[in-house]
């Protein structure tokens, strides 16, 4: 094998895994805010209102 074959394979991985990580920190803040939602809904109808 090349060594710029498994460079590349290599990157390709890394590349993967970062987005794949990203996509679970998106989810678990979302959750997270769902969660403050359910836990504090009458403070986001206020900022709202704020607004």
């Amino acid at each position: 094998m090349i060594p710029s074959e498994i460079n590349i394979k290599w990157i390709v991985k890394v590349k993967f895994m970062f987005t794949h990580l990203t996509m679970i920190l998106v989810d678990k803040k979302t959750l997270i805010t769902h969660l403050f939602q359910s836990l504090y809904p009458i403070d986001f109808e206020l900022q709202r209102g704020g607004k």
